[in-house]
C-alpha cells in the first residue's frame, strides 16, 4: 500500500514510499457456517514471515506486468510453518522482491531455528533441536532454504550426529506451487511437482548429508560407542522433522570397526540402515561375530536387523560350513539372534541392559543323529547358543515339527548338550554299542 506520493499514466502505476499489509487468507471457517473452535487453530503457515510490515520504494504496478518491487523489514519477527510442521523461525530483518506478482526471491537475516523432535518410535519422547543461522534464502514461490548450525548433538534412538561443525541443511517447501500441497510440500526440491529448483537431496525439513554417524552399540552391559566415519565410500542422506529422522547412511569403514556386543567380539565391515520416523528399515549391516575355542568360529553377517531401540536383534549369516573346534561337529549356520537370559522382560528400553546370550540357527552334523522325515538329511536343524568365550550353554530342538532318527531308529528328541569343556567332561557313552532290534520269538501252534 502507497505511503507516500505515487503517479499514474496509461502505463500503469509507479510508487514513492510503500509499505506491505499481511491480509490473512486463513478464514476459521471448516465448512461453510462451521467455525472452528478457537484452541484448536494453530497459527503455523508458510507464509507468515510477511507477517511483519515491511517497507520499500520504486514499485511498479501495470497490467501487462503486474506488481514489481522489492521490500525490507527489520523489525524482529518470529513464526511457525505448518509444513515441515512445528518449525520455529526468528529473525530481526527479511526482505523479498515481487515480479509480475509472483515472489521473485527473498532474504530472512541471522536468527534461530527451534523445533521439537520424536526421538524414539514413540512421539511424546521428544528432543528440541535449535539452531542458528546467517541468512536464509527466500526461493521462487516462498521456499526457504540455508544452512543451519547447531552446538548440540542431535540424536535418536541408539544414534547421533556427533560432528557439530558441520552445518544441516533447511528446506521448506513454496508456499505457491502448480501442484496441490498433498504433492508438493512432500517431496524433495528439485523433484517433480515441488516448484523449487534443486538436485532431489533437499527434503522437506533438517537435511543432514555427508557427515560421521555415531551408535551406541546394544544390546550392552557397558556403553560401546562406535562412531562411522565419512569417507569417499560413505553417503548419509538424512532429515529430521517432527516424527524423527529418516532417510539412509552407507559406510564401509578402512579398517573395519570392531567392538564388543553383549561381550562378543565383533567387527563392523559395513554399516549400511534406513529409517522412517526412528523406525529402522532396510539394513546393509555386514561383518562377522568371533567365537574363541572351544567354539573356534567366526560368524559372517551381511544383514543385521536392529529393534526398535537402535538395538541388534538378529540376521542372516553366509551358509558357509564352520566346525566346532573341541567338539569336531560339523555347522552351516544360517542366522544368529541375541536373546535375553531372562525372556520375561516387557520393556523393550530395559532390555538393552541385560545380559544377551548368541543363538546360531544352522545345520549341525551330529554322528548318528540324522533328520527322518519332511526333508529327509544328514543334518539336524537346531538353535545353539554359545558364551562369548566359546563355551556351548543351550539348545533348542525342533520336537514337534520334526521326526529324527538315530541309527536308523524314529526317536524323540527332547534335549541336546554338548560336552562341557571347561570341566574337560568325558561323554558317558559307549561307541562300541549299538542299537539292535530284537527278532520276535517264533511260537508253535498245535491242536
Amino acid at each position: 500500500m502507497p505511503i507516500d506520493a505515487f503517479s499514474a499514466t496509461e502505463r500503469g502505476l509507479s510508487f514513492g514510499a510503500t509499505c506491505t499489509l499481511y491480509r490473512d487468507r486463513f478464514s476459521a471457517i471448516a465448512r461453510p457456517g462451521e467455525p472452528i473452535p478457537a484452541g484448536d487453530i494453530l497459527e503455523y503457515r508458510n507464509d507468515r514471515f510477511f507477517d511483519a510490515s515491511a517497507s520499500g520504494t520504486g514499485a511498479t504496478f501495470s497490467r501487462a506486468a503486474g506488481v514489481s518491487g522489492s521490500w525490507l523489514s527489520n523489525a524482529e519477527h518470529s513464526y511457525t510453518t505448518a509444513w515441515p510442521f512445528g518449525f520455529s523461525i526468528t529473525s530481526s530483518e527479511r526482505s523479498f522482491s515481487l515480479a509480475d506478482h509472483q515472489l521473485s526471491a527473498g532474504n530472512i537475516g541471522a536468527g534461530t531455528l527451534s523445533f521439537d523432535y520424536a526421538r524414539q518410535i514413540d512421539p511424546l519422547n521428544t528432543n528440541t533441536f535449535s539452531g542458528s543461522f546467517n541468512s536464509l534464502d527466500i526461493l521462487p514461490g516462498g521456499a526457504i532454504s540455508g544452512a543451519i548450525s547447531s552446538a548440540a548433538v542431535l540424536n535418536w534412538s541408539a544414534f547421533d550426529l556427533p560432528d557439530t561443525s558441520v552445518n544441516f541443511s533447511l528446506y521448506a517447501p513454496a508456499i505457491v506451487t502448480a501442484s496441490p500441497p498433498a504433492r508438493a510440500w512432500v517431496v524433495s526440491a528439485g523433484a517433480a511437482g515441488s516448484g523449487v529448483a534443486g538436485n532431489g537431496r533437499n527434503n522437506p525439513g533438517l537435511n543432514a548429508f555427508d557427515r560421521d554417524i555415531g551408535w551406541s552399540v546394544c544390546p550392552n552391559l557397558l556403553p560401546s560407542n562406535v562412531t562411522f566415519s565419512e569417507n569417499d565410500g560413505s553417503r548419509v542422506d538424512l532429515y529430521i522433522r517432527r516424527s524423527g529422522v529418516s532417510g539412509r547412511v552407507d559406510f564401509t569403514p578402512d579398517p573395519e570397526i570392531s567392538t564388543r556386543v553383549s561381550g562378543y567380539d565383533t567387527a563392523f565391515s559395513r554399516f549400511a540402515h534406513s529409517w522412517l520416523s526412528n523406525l529402522g528399515l532396510e539394513s546393509g549391516i555386514a561383518g562377522r561375530f568371533v567365537l574363541p575355542y572351544p567354539a573356534d568360529i567366526s560368524l559372517d553377517f551381511d544383514s543385521l536387523l536392529l529393534d526398535a531401540a537402535g538395538c541388534i536383534d538378529s540376521g542372516t549369516v553366509l551358509p558357509e560350513r564352520k566346525e566346532l573346534a573341541y567338539w569336531h561337529l560339523g555347522l552351516i549356520p544360517l542366522s544368529v539372534d541375541l536373546r535375553p537370559e531372562t525372556l520375561s522382560i516387557n520393556d523393550m528400553w530395559e532390555a538393552r541392559s541385560r545380559n544377551f546370550r548368541l543363538w546360531i540357527t544352522g545345520d549341525y552334523e551330529i554322528p548318528h543323529l540324522n533328520r527322518a522325515e519332511g526333508r529327509p538329511s544328514d543334518l539336524v536343524e537346531l538353535e545353539a547358543s554359545f558364551a562369548p568365550d566359546g563355551n556351548f550353554l543351550d539348545s533348542e530342538i525342533y520336537a514337534d515339527e520334526v521326526v529324527y532318527a538315530l541309527d536308523g531308529f524314529y526317536t524323540v528328541l527332547k534335549d541336546l548338550r554338548l560336552s562341557d569343556y571347561p570341566s574337560r567332561e568325558a561323554p558317558a557313552w559307549d561307541p562300541q554299542v549299538t542299537i539292535q532290534a530284537r527278532r520276535p520269538r517264533s511260537m508253535a501252534l498245535s491242536n
